[in-house]
This record gives C-alpha cells, sequence and structure tokens, in this order.
C-alpha cells in the first residue's frame, strides 16, 4: 500500500516537474511576439524608428538635438523645435517618434524643421 503511493506521488511529481519546463518556454515566446506586435502597432499610429543624436559639439544651440530617421531611402535628419527637457535624457539612443512637419525656414542646413507629437524610447 505504501509503495503504491510512494510510486503514484513520485509520478505526479515529475509531471508537474515536467510541465513548468514547458511553461516557461511558451511564456518567452509570447513575450517575443508581443514585442513585435508592439512595434507593428506604433507602426500603425504613425510612430517612426529614428534616432536621437546630441549635435551641441558641432553646431552650438541652434542645430544641438537632430533626430535620424533609420528605415527611409537616405539617412533624413530632422529638426525638432519643440524638444522638452523630458526627452534629452533620451539622447543618442534609439526612439520611436511621431511628428508633424512644419512650413518655416530651416535652421540647420542639414535638418528640416518638425513639431514632436511624442517621442517613445524604442528597445532592441
Amino acid at each position: 500500500m505504501i509503495r503504491k503511493f510512494f510510486k503514484i506521488s513520485a509520478g505526479a511529481f515529475l509531471c508537474i516537474l515536467m510541465g513548468c519546463n514547458s511553461t516557461k518556454q511558451v511564456t518567452s515566446k509570447e513575450n517575443e511576439m508581443s514585442t513585435k506586435e508592439t512595434a507593428k502597432e506604433l507602426i500603425n499610429k504613425g510612430y517612426l524608428e529614428a534616432e536621437l543624436i546630441d549635435n551641441s559639439k558641432s553646431k552650438g544651440d541652434v542645430c544641438s538635438t537632430v533626430i535620424k530617421l533609420v528605415n527611409t531611402k537616405s539617412s533624413e535628419l530632422l529638426d525638432p523645435i519643440n524638444i522638452d527637457g523630458k526627452y534629452l535624457e533620451l539622447k543618442n539612443s534609439k526612439i520611436w517618434v511621431k511628428y508633424t512637419s512644419l512650413r518655416m525656414k530651416n535652421r540647420c542646413d542639414e535638418a528640416r524643421p518638425v513639431d514632436i507629437v511624442d517621442i517613445k524610447k524604442r528597445e532592441e
């Protein structure tokens, strides 16, 4: 009687132990898919992949921060005229940016002026 109980308990313990490992693998695959879905959602909402570049050493105050778009035919540079202090901590990092173009004279030779709607940190 005790042997039979021991065999059943050992079998149940092994089944539970084997089941826990497979759950961890499924969870990591779900996290990878949710990250990809998040990128697709951001693209559908109008965000573009970019890099926030600290350009203060070469151009002074006017073009101190520029945004370089990543997945474009040419590496387009944007001059954010309304960049806030909260975004300055993201300098030299990869970002998602949503902006609107402005019809005004360029402040920088190589970048066109834009109005920042939103910036989110991009994790890759």
